[in-house]
C-alpha cells in the first residue's frame, strides 16, 4: 500500500484550532484523533482524519503533523490506506486526500517544500 507525504511551511501564524477545523470541514472528513503537545517553545499537533472513498470502497486516512514555533508553522500531510483487494490497490485515493488538504493549506499561505 502506498502513501503520499507532503510538507508545507508558512511564516504566517494560523490558529491550530482553525487549521484543523478548516481541514475537517472543507475535506468533509471525520476527525479521528487529535493530540497537542508543547515541547520547549514549540507546539505540536498530531491530527488524524478519515474519509470514505467510494471508488475504492474503503476508508482513507490523513495524518497531519503541525509544528509551530514563534516564527513559522510547518505541516506534514500523510495520506494512507484505501487499499482494496488482495493487492491493496488504492487507485490514488490516499494521494488525492493528501493533495486536497495541500490545496487548502496553500490557499492559506503555506508553501510546499520540495525534496
Amino acid at each position: 500500500m502506498e502513501r503520499k507525504s507532503i510538507v508545507l511551511e508558512t511564516e504566517k501564524q494560523h490558529s491550530l484550532d482553525q487549521l484543523v477545523k478548516d481541514l475537517e470541514t472543507i475535506l468533509d472528513a471525520t476527525l479521528v484523533s487529535r493530540s497537542d503537545q508543547v515541547i520547549g517553545t514549540s507546539t505540536v499537533a498530531l491530527v488524524v482524519l478519515e474519509e470514505f472513498y467510494f471508488r475504492v470502497s474503503s476508508y482513507v486516512s490523513l495524518t497531519v503533523l503541525i509544528i509551530e514555533d514563534e516564527n513559522k508553522q510547518r505541516v506534514e500531510l500523510i495520506g494512507s490506506g484505501g487499499g482494496n483487494g488482495m493487492f491493496g490497490i488504492d487507485l490514488g485515493a490516499n494521494q488525492d486526500f493528501a493533495q486536497r488538504a495541500r490545496n487548502i493549506l496553500v490557499k492559506r499561505g503555506f508553501v510546499e517544500l520540495l525534496d
